[in-house]
C-alpha cells in the first residue's frame, strides 16, 4: 500500500512527509533523495542505501 507521510524509513530518522524518496534496491527500505544526495532529475535505476553499501562491497558503484 501507500506509504503513510508518519512512517519512518529513512536512517535520518525522519518521517516521509511528502517529500521524494527512492527504494533501495536491496532491502527495499526508502530513503530520502536529499538523504541519499540524489538529484531529482538524475534518479538512479538501482539504489543502494547506506546499510546495503557497507554489508555489500560490490554495491559500491
Amino acid at each position: 500500500g501507500p506509504l503513510g507521510s508518519d512512517l519512518i524509513t529513512c536512517y535520518c530518522r525522519k518521517p516521509f512527509a511528502g517529500r521524494p524518496m527512492i527504494e533501495c534496491s536491496l532491502c527495499g527500505t526508502w530513503i530520502h533523495l536529499s538523504c541519499a544526495k540524489i538529484k531529482k532529475t538524475n534518479v538512479p535505476d538501482f539504489f543502494y542505501c547506506q546499510k546495503c553499501k557497507e554489508l555489500r562491497p560490490e554495491a559500491r558503484r
